[in-house]
């Protein structure tokens, strides 16, 4: 409805039923080059109009920012990638997600990375299915400069706007500028990211890498002081697990090793035991807690796919 000269509406599109989202990444409400999208639906103004619904800015959109450079869509939300957003430096990148309110389309989250990096793009590149959202950083400095990583969120166990990372994928063989998550699509729990610029099996032959998102499960049960028992599920099967204790919830990075960077939902945690997953991708351990471990805040990190748990207090 406000088209005006070098939009380039129409750099993205994606469609949900009876909706289209187009991307405008250089539309200039928001500022310079700041970008829109606009959601459609067949049906708006009368059957088979295809009229507007929604124009979709987010709230800290500014110049340079690229808004609607990728765009993604589902039954009930819009996700718009923002690559060149400088929040946590310049062009680190971000997406946003927006959910239907009544009448209005509302801004839900603004997605980061929890590796945040200068001029990674995250946000160049976003797929949603089943209510999850993916989006690759194909810059992002990992094993390698510019090996980029494409990262995995879901909703979150609290208000409807909550969402939580759910895992960082990187590829095993990263090399410079391999540029994984170019292109990322999700369906189910698996995600698929590309790197186009991989070497491996010549200069610029490119690879695409299949991981799988799995969103931990953490139970405890028992009565503190005495015995508790752990219990986790939805792991990498065979792999290993990190059992975290902190004194409450907060948010902190994961500080080294092959999750380093991840978000956590404690403040200051500490490693409280290493697990073995068997080949279903659980374990359980049981033992006995003193009267200063009740109440302290327990979440799980799988190092094989960097997803986290839900922050379970001890009973």
């Amino acid at each position: 409805e406000d088209a005006s000269l070098s939009d380039q509406f129409g750099s993205a599109v994606a469609l949900a039923g009876t909706r289209v989202l187009v991307g405008a990444p250089m539309e200039g409400e928001a500022g310079l080059d700041a970008g829109a999208a606009y959601l459609f639906d067949r049906d708006e103004g009368g059957p088979g109009a295809w009229g507007q619904v929604a124009k979709l800015v987010p709230a800290a959109a500014a110049g340079n920012d690229r808004v609607g450079h990728a765009v993604a869509l589902g039954d009930d939300l819009a996700v718009v990638g923002v690559p060149w957003h400088d929040a946590l430096g310049s062009n680190s990148g971000a997406a946003v997600v927006f959910r239907p309110a009544g009448e209005v389309w509302v801004e839900s989250a603004m997605l980061t990375a929890s590796n945040a990096q200068v001029g990674s793009w995250f946000g160049r590149t976003v797929a949603t299915c089943g209510g999850r959202v993916v989006v690759g950083s194909e810059l992002e400095d990992g094993a390698e400069s510019g090996s980029g990583a494409a990262y995995a969120f879901g909703p979150g166990v609290g208000e409807v706007d909550d969402w939580r990372e759910l895992g960082r994928f990187t590829a095993s063989d990263a090399g410079p500028l391999d540029a994984l998550g170019r292109a990322v699509a999700l369906a189910g729990n698996l995600v698929v990211a590309g790197a186009p610029e991989d070497d491996d099996a010549g200069a610029g032959a490119g690879v695409a890498y299949l991981f799988r998102v799995d969103e931990l499960s953490l139970a405890v049960s028992g009565v503190c002081p005495g015995e508790i028992t752990v219990e986790v599920g939805g792991g990498v099967p065979g792999g290993a697990a990190l059992l975290l204790r902190a004194a409450a919830p907060g948010s902190a990075p994961v500080p080294r090793g092959p999750c380093a960077g991840t978000t956590l939902g404690l403040d200051q945690p500490r490693l409280l035991v290493k697990l073995a997953l068997d080949g279903a991708g659980g374990a359980t351990q049981t033992r006995e807690v003193p009267a200063s471990a009740c109440g302290r805040a327990l979440q799980v990190v799988d190092v094989t796919a960097c997803t986290t748990s839900p922050v379970v207090l001890v009973p």
